[in-house]
């Protein structure tokens, strides 16, 4: 089940989003990539600034544990992000992830945003070529080649 959370619920998403910098840490590692170590704390206050605009979280529940989420937001210049998607192992490829974007595009589509990206680790390669299924291309960030939907 997919539902929709609001900031003051944003601390669900913590477990998941320490299991996503982990990966980001391991992938450091494998790449020979120096990374700035985040805690959970500077996140949550960084996604907190950004709910204070429009935002859209979302969290996927399987019997009623929190195993993944997406963040999304919209600035003030109408430029859409998805800030953040995790997903635990056990639940990917069964369609969540496909679910939390197409919500997540279909938002920001309905919010006419300009332009739409995300960043993503360049040692991701499942998480790229996920991405690339919506449309957005590899540059220093991938970004969405169109915000229309293809």
């Amino acid at each position: 089940m997919i539902k929709t959370i609001t900031v003051k619920q944003l601390d669900i998403i913590a477990p998941l989003w320490e299991k996503l910098n982990a990966l980001h840490q391991d992938l450091d590692e494998k790449i020979g990539q120096s990374r700035r170590d985040t805690t959970w704390e500077q996140r949550r206050r960084q996604l907190h600034t950004k709910a204070l605009g429009k935002s859209l979280i979302q969290i996927v529940r399987v019997d009623d544990k929190a195993t993944g989420y997406c963040f999304s937001s919209i600035d003030n210049d109408n430029k859409g992000e998805i800030d953040s998607l995790y997903l635990l192992p056990e639940c990917r490829e069964k369609g969540f992830g496909k679910i939390l974007m197409e919500n997540a595009l279909k938002w920001m589509n309905d919010s006419e945003c300009d332009d739409i990206k995300l960043w993503v680790h360049p040692g991701n390669t499942n998480a790229i070529a996920f991405y690339w299924q919506f449309g957005f291309a590899t540059e220093p960030i991938i970004k969405k080649v169109t915000n229309k939907p293809l």
